[in-house]
């Protein structure tokens, strides 16, 4: 019984000194995607159905990051301002142009793991729930 006592607090020992499982990766908040260049795809909003070309020349808050053109059942053209980014969905304020049917609002952008981009488009930046959506391909 003796030589039991210490294989017990040897193996406890042992138990207690390996390392850690590793931990689950997590992604560097600091760290934005790679989303600037030219996007397109089809826009969907209600029963309308409109193309969009989006380009997001650079990430720097506050400042201009690119613009947005519509056509094809929506024809209006717009800027956008890089308003930060929250668990890897990078926000725009658009302000639109040229047009009595665009309104501005916020954009969400979010690059997706098949190296898409989701797109999200809503009426008020307060808004929860998207007015419009797409799936974007890089050009």
């Amino acid at each position: 019984m003796r030589a039991l006592g210490p294989l017990l607090v040897c193996g406890l020992a042992l138990a207690a000194c390996e390392p850690p499982p590793p931990e689950t990766p997590r992604l560097d908040d600091e760290t934005l995607p790679d989303v600037v260049g030219t996007w397109t795809g089809e826009v969907e909003e209600d029963r309308l159905r409109y193309k969009l070309v989006l380009t997001i020349d650079h990430l720097e808050p506050g400042a201009d990051a690119g613009k947005t053109s519509y056509t094809g059942g929506l024809d209006c053209t717009g800027t956008l301002t890089f308003t930060g980014a929250d668990r890897r969905v990078l926000s725009f304020r658009e302000d639109l142009h040229d047009s009595p049917d665009c309104a501005d609002g916020r954009i969400d952008v979010r690059l997706r793991s098949d190296g898409r981009l989701g797109w999200l488009w809503y009426r008020s930046t307060s808004d929860r729930v998207p007015d419009a959506r797409a799936t974007l391909d890089r050009r």
